[in-house]
This record gives structure tokens, C-alpha cells and sequence, in this order.
């Protein structure tokens, strides 16, 4: 045969051959995707689902690669869900240890290229509670939720993003109100590579029908709150957050960073830095978040707290991206010398934090009450220093006597009563009489509190009764104490005033004088008369700037103030 007929054969085979080969490949991905045709056992398939993992320490990690919208629809959520109540002590410096409480394997919690870490950062919340109130130490199952979210199918399942509400929905709805454990039969964790280059398009690897779901824990119940951290001050933050650890309460950490090259500073933190170095994410603040330019956002567990040094104190933060040389234990340090309201460049919130309040069946709820640990309350009190000490002595005698109290605007004043005889009268009697005066000692009032006042003089009144020199005379002083209120310090004789706001979006931010104020809709009392700057802010929302004036006691209702979107 000449090279002729060679040429003119040999497109003819590589055709067949392309058939051939497409023909496999779409029997293997029918089957792979539980469509193709093939015998099996319904208990115990006959497939292998053997996931592609991937190497962490080379790849990127699996991250929720998720819009600008569908960020923006995570933080609504996490501002108009029920908040978590704000804790009105100090707590301390110290720490708290919940690791222990997660039941894991450090190398298996690993959620591969599968964006599904809000799964498993709720998942180690729940097993935290199991642990804590029901004393049952045992993995649950991460795959029974990516093969039953969304029927594990693109788009809309698990390793393409959520939050935590969306894991509380799942869990509440009819059908699937159970905890699987992790050592059913298929329900350990098989997607770590089911997103390749981070295409989540292919759906789960394990199918529903496969997991054994039974042993299994009923819940009764499951809901999340939200914690007070985005535009409160730092110490009212960490102090929220302090006081759910210390309830045994694990926290739900949702960030996000804007783009591919804070990821990669993220990834190289994680992949090369030691487990004691700590990580502040404020240098991503106020950039512009995009999806198409790699940004994305994370869930990570909370599990303990150490400020014991100011200069170097961290949350224990549980990740699931396995572990690394130097991260033996899967965790790292958050920086709790953070910006909890940071956010990004159009005013969206970067960071946002939520306990989780499963309810297994069989299972007692317990209201805990918030830790009562040693703090110190400063007061502030406002005193009106209109208010009169009245002395009323009851006294027989021609003599008169001068009464001169001395004052200090302390919370409860110290009154000094020295009577001065004069002048000394001629008696004419049988019988030698001196007349005698009794000093008055007014018990000195303690406060629990230490106020700090400014102290004022009053002029000091003169009370010159007569009375009979034949009776020895008797003072009887009456002293008014000024009621204290915890407020601002007040000129004399001012009195605050308050504004009732409200705004649409609610919940929008205040700030008066530059100072927060709380969220609307709120009545902000203890106001200064006079005129005042205000400004009303709402993430993704134009900034309202105005100002009000206020009269000494007056009550001012402003205006509905509606926000503009930007």
C-alpha cells in the first residue's frame, strides 16, 4: 500500500477513534453524575465514588466564590436576624479552651476545592452543643447535608456557598430534622474534590439514597443569633463574643476578603506561617469586593479566646482546610485587636459573626444566664444643683444661732452643722442656766458607685431663730440629697433632652456629635440643649447627614429618615 492510500486512510481512523473516545467519556460522566444505566444495591451501591482530592498545600483552597449581591443578601440577613442579647459587663482578661469539645480528625476535616465551609463551621457548632449538653462526643456527618442541600445538584447546592441560615432552613425542614453521624455507612466526607478549578457544576459525588441514616439524632429544634459586633466599640464587640464562649458556646465566623490577591495572602498565611502567628484581616477594608476578580468569603468555627497579653491577645479560630506542617491541629489565631465594622468599599460588612441553638430530642433546653465576672462599672451622674438643703431646727431661746452647712456635689453630700452662739444673754433667774448648743452630726452617705462631679459652691443660708433661754435647745437638720442618674456631666441648672428616631431600611446606625448612638429604631436619651450634628448610615446606602435642636427636657420625634441605596 503507497503513502497515497495511507493519506487518504488515515482521517478516516481518526475519526472512528474520536467517536469512540467521546462515546466513552459521555457513558463515564452519565454515570458519575447518577444518570447512566447500571445495576446496583440501593443499601450498598456498587459504584465507587472516589473523590479526586486535592494537594491543600499546592492548590487553592475551597472558598465560597459567591457575587457582590449574594454577599449583600448574607449581610441583610445577619443585620435583620434576631440578636443575640449585648452583655452590659466587662468580662475580664483571661481565656477559654472549646477545641476539645469538637469531636475530629485534624487531616479529615477538610472540605477540598468544595466551597461548602459554612457547612462545616455550623456543623462543628452543633457538635460543640451535642457535646456540651448532651455529653455525646461524636462526629456528624458533613456529606449527609452536601447530598440532600439543594438534592446535591448545581446550581444552588452546598459547596457553591451559603450561610448559616440556610443551614438552620435545611435542618427545620420536614424530612431532614436529624444528625447523621460521620461513621454511617457513606455519610463520611466524599466532595473534598467535587469542584475542580473551582467548577462546583458537576453536583455531589455521593447520591442521598447511599447514606445510611440511620442511628441518628432527632432535633426538636434549631435556630441561629445574631451578636452585636458591626458598628459597636471594640470592647462592646469582643465583650458579646466573650460572653458566648464563656456560655459554652461555640461561634459561627462568616469573612470575606475582595479579591484573588488577598486570598493568596490568606492561603500563604495558612500554608506557611506557624500556628501562633496571628492573622488581622483590617488591610482588606474599604476595597472594592468582586467576584470576577477572585474575591470570595469563608465560615470558620470560633472556639476559644486569650487576652491575658493585651499585646498579643487572639481568638482560636477551628478552619477546615485540613492541616500543614506547622498547623497540626487545623487552627489559627484571629488578631482580637481587629475592626469588627470593617467592610468593604461600599459600606457592605466584612465580618459577621452568629451562635447556633440546636435542640436535640430528648433534650431539656437551658437558658444560661450571662457569666458574672469581675468588672468595674463607671457612673457618671448628673446632678442638678438647684436642689435645697432645708435646716429646721427646733430651738427654744432668745439666743440667736447661726447654722453654716458646707456642701460638696458628691452623690450624697456631707452636711457640717456649726452653731455659733452670740451673743451670750444676761439670765435673771433663781437659778444659773447656760444655755448649751448640740452639734448635729449628719451621717456621711458611701455610694457604690464613683461618680465623678464638678464641685460647686453654694452659698451657705443663715437660719437665726429666737428661743427661750430656760430650755436646753434641740437641732433637728433635714437635708435633701440630689438624686443621681447615670448621664452625662450637666452644666448647672440644664436639663437633657431626648429624640426619637427611626429610618427605612431599620436598623441603620446613629451617630450624634460624631459618637454611635445604638441602631433604629431608638429612643437616644440624655441629650445636651442646644444644636447637634447627626448622621444615619445602612450598609449599601447613601450616608443622611443633618442635625436637630433640642430644648432643655424636650422630647423631639424627628421624621421617618428613608435612606437612599447607592
Amino acid at each position: 500500500m503507497n503513502n497515497t492510500v495511507y493519506l487518504r486512510i488515515l482521517p478516516i481512523i481518526f475519526f472512528i477513534l474520536f467517536i469512540l473516545v467521546n462515546f466513552a467519556c459521555t457513558v463515564s460522566a452519565d454515570i458519575n453524575n447518577g444518570t447512566g444505566s447500571f445495576a446496583t444495591d440501593v443499601t450498598q451501591p456498587t459504584l465507587s465514588f472516589t473523590p479526586t482530592l486535592v494537594n491543600e498545600i499546592d492548590a487553592e483552597h475551597g472558598i465560597m466564590h459567591i457575587s457582590k449581591e449574594e454577599k449583600h443578601e448574607d449581610v441583610f440577613q445577619y443585620l435583620e436576624a434576631p440578636k443575640a442579647p449585648d452583655v452590659k459587663i466587662d468580662i475580664r482578661s483571661g481565656s477559654k479552651d472549646l477545641l476539645s469539645q469538637v469531636p475530629y480528625i485534624p487531616s479529615e476535616r477538610n472540605q477540598g476545592n468544595c466551597g461548602n465551609c459554612w457547612v462545616w463551621a455550623s456543623t462543628g457548632a452543633m457538635e460543640v452543643a451535642h457535646s456540651i449538653s448532651n455529653g455525646v462526643h461524636e462526629r456528624l456527618s458533613i456529606q449527609y447535608f452536601d447530598s440532600n442541600y439543594n438534592n446535591g445538584k448545581s446550581p444552588g447546592w452546598s459547596c457553591e456557598g451559603g450561610n448559616i441560615n440556610k443551614f438552620t432552613t435545611f435542618y427545620s425542614t420536614s424530612g431532614f430534622g436529624k444528625a447523621i453521624p460521620w461513621a454511617n455507612r457513606n455519610a463520611s466526607f466524599s466532595d473534598a474534590g467535587a469542584c475542580p478549578l473551582g467548577n462546583c457544576g458537576g453536583g455531589t459525588t455521593m447520591l442521598s439514597q447511599y447514606i445510611e441514616t440511620s442511628p441518628n439524632y432527632p432535633l426538636t429544634g434549631i435556630s441561629s443569633n445574631s451578636l452585636s459586633t458591626f458598628g459597636v466599640a471594640k470592647d462592646t464587640a469582643i465583650n458579646n463574643m466573650k460572653a458566648q464562649i464563656e456560655q459554652n458556646k461555640a461561634v459561627y465566623y462568616a469573612f470575606y476578603l475582595p479579591d484573588k490577591s488577598s486570598w493568596t495572602e490568606f492561603n500563604s498565611f495558612w500554608n506557611s506561617q506557624p500556628e501562633t502567628t496571628l492573622w488581622n484581616p483590617d488591610r482588606f477594608n474599604e476595597i472594592p469586593y468582586s467576584s470576577s476578580s477572585g474575591g470570595g468569603g469563608h465560615g470558620v468555627l470560633i472556639v476559644g479566646y486569650n487576652d491575658l497579653d493585651a499585646s498579643n491577645s487572639y481568638w482560636l479560630v477551628l478552619n477546615s482546610w485540613g492541616t500543614t506542617q506547622l498547623r497540626t491541629r487545623g487552627v489559627y489565631r484571629l488578631d482580637m485587636n481587629m475592626d469588627y465594622s470593617g467592610t468593604d468599599a461600599t459600606g457592605s460588612p466584612n465580618h459577621l459573626f452568629y451562635v447556633l441553638n440546636p435542640v436535640f430530642s430528648g433534650e431539656t433546653p437551658t437558658i444560661t444566664s450571662t457569666p458574672t465576672p469581675t468588672y468595674t462599672v463607671t457612673v457618671s451622674p448628673t446632678v442638678t444643683l438647684t436642689q435645697t438643703a432645708t435646716v429646721t431646727p427646733t430651738i427654744t431661746s432668745t439666743q440667736t444661732t447661726t447654722v453654716i452647712p458646707t456642701y460638696t456635689t458628691s452623690p450624697t453630700p456631707t452636711f457640717t452643722s456649726t452653731p455659733t452662739n452670740t451673743p451670750t444673754p444676761t439670765f435673771t433667774s433663781t437659778s444659773t442656766s447656760t444655755p448649751t448648743t448640740t452639734s448635729i452630726t449628719t451621717p456621711t452617705a458611701t455610694s457604690t458607685s464613683s461618680p465623678t462631679t464638678t464641685s460647686t459652691s453654694i452659698p451657705s443660708p443663715t437660719i437665726a431663730p429666737t428661743y427661750t433661754p430656760t430650755v436646753t435647745p434641740t437641732l433637728t437638720v433635714t437635708t435633701v440629697v440630689p438624686t443621681l442618674t447615670p448621664s452625662q456631666t450637666m452644666a448647672p441648672g440644664a436639663v437633657s433632652g431626648s429624640v426619637r428616631l427611626e429610618s427605612d431600611p431599620r436598623g441603620a446606625i446613629i451617630f450624634i456629635d460624631g459618637t454611635f448612638k445604638g441602631n433604629t429604631p431608638r429612643m437616644v436619651t440624655g441629650i445636651l440643649p442646644g444644636t447637634h450634628s447627626l448622621r444615619i448610615s445602612y450598609p449599601f446606602c447613601k450616608d443622611w447627614t443633618g442635625s436637630f435642636v433640642l430644648d432643655a427636657g424636650e422630647l423631639t420625634v424627628l421624621p421617618e429618615i428613608i435612606l437612599e441605596k447607592q
